[in-house]
């Protein structure tokens, strides 16, 4: 599955879910394509999607582009069949798009798969989310597959594995991946095909793939938040919901 259908859940295209908002935006000049989503994209929030701040600076002050409605479905009915039914959620018509769409915009506020906290955190505030968001939104995290590149420095430890996840775990993702250049895998190996809160369950047993993962129990505010989202999926899916909306 690729992670290209909707931004920051490009996400429930699958990977990543987390990405739904990023392709509102009209292509500007043809780019590469994406391929399967291995960093953690922080939301464009509606404040300001896709840098319109610069945008009202070269097109009429009257010009507004808005989302056609039947855009917007498909990121909900993937949510919805992905959850079971469980996330289901409208979209507020009427919000102003971006103009243009670059990979090197997404780029420069796109951390890393071994990203830490501080990291994650500053941007996603950047884009009007609380660490509370940020680690609601990371419960994508559940579907989607992502390449043995994006964590092997994580699993090639001599003669072992990192120190924060679980052995087993990390040696059967050693034998799938031999190399940097291994095939994908899937993020959440106990319901790959579920957007469910096994997220969280699976960060507490170490049972992770990138430390931008695991950088959410190394703090106690956000160590917090993981066993909350573990213990009770339909709280979680509420404020997955919340957030998704105010994603826009």
């Amino acid at each position: 599955m690729k992670s290209t259908c909707m931004m920051i859940l490009h996400l429930l295209h699958v990977p990543g879910l987390r990405r739904f908002g990023s392709h509102r935006r009209e292509p500007s000049q043809p780019g590469p394509g994406e391929g399967v989503a291995v960093e953690r994209r922080p939301p464009r929030a509606g404040g300001d999607p896709g840098g319109q701040a610069a945008a009202r600076e070269r097109v009429p002050r009257d010009r507004v582009l808005r989302r056609h409605p039947r855009l917007r479905r498909p990121r909900r009915v993937r949510s919805n069949v992905l959850s079971s039914g469980a996330i289901d959620y409208g979209v507020p018509s009427g919000r102003r798009d971006g103009l243009t769409s670059a990979a090197s915009d997404d780029s420069r506020s796109l951390p890393p798969p071994f990203a830490r906290l501080d990291r994650l955190t500053e941007l996603f505030a950047a884009k009007g989310f609380t660490q509370d968001e940020l680690v609601t939104l990371s419960g994508a995290h559940s579907v989607g597959r992502a390449h043995c590149a994006s964590f092997s420095h994580r699993i090639h430890i001599h003669p072992t594995v990192s120190e924060t996840m679980d052995a087993q775990y990390g040696a059967g993702l050693q034998q799938r991946c031999p190399t940097d250049a291994g095939d994908a895998v899937d993020q959440d190996q106990a319901t790959p095909a579920d957007l469910d809160n096994q997220y969280y369950r699976n960060l507490l047993a170490g049972k992770v793939l990138f430390r931008s993962d695991w950088a959410l129990i190394s703090d106690n505010t956000t160590s917090q938040m993981v066993p909350d989202n573990a213990g009770n999926q339909a709280q979680w899916a509420a404020k997955f919901v919340d957030a998704m909306r105010k994603m826009g």
